[in-house]
């Protein structure tokens, strides 16, 4: 069974800062976005941090995850 996190908190949090309110359609489609995103780049820091023997990742590894993660998406996205 999948575990699937609910992000609408932070969502919420982050696009109060830019715009004043959000539909419940709306926030459904960015919480599985940044699901979708999180399955994506979950798999990706397991293989680097076994891969270079620590237990964890630097900010500058996190950025190419995500860069990465998000280039695919798009390319995906526009098949």
């Amino acid at each position: 069974m999948r575990v699937v996190e609910d992000f609408t908190i932070h969502i919420r949090a982050v696009f109060k800062q830019v715009h004043t309110n959000i539909s419940t359609k709306a926030m459904a489609m960015l919480n599985s976005f940044v699901n979708d995103i999180v399955e994506r780049i979950a798999p990706e820091a397991s293989k680097l941090t076994q891969h270079s023997k620590k237990s964890t990742i630097s900010s500058r590894t996190k950025s190419a995850l995500c860069y990465g993660a998000l280039s695919r998406f798009s390319l995906a996205l526009s098949y």
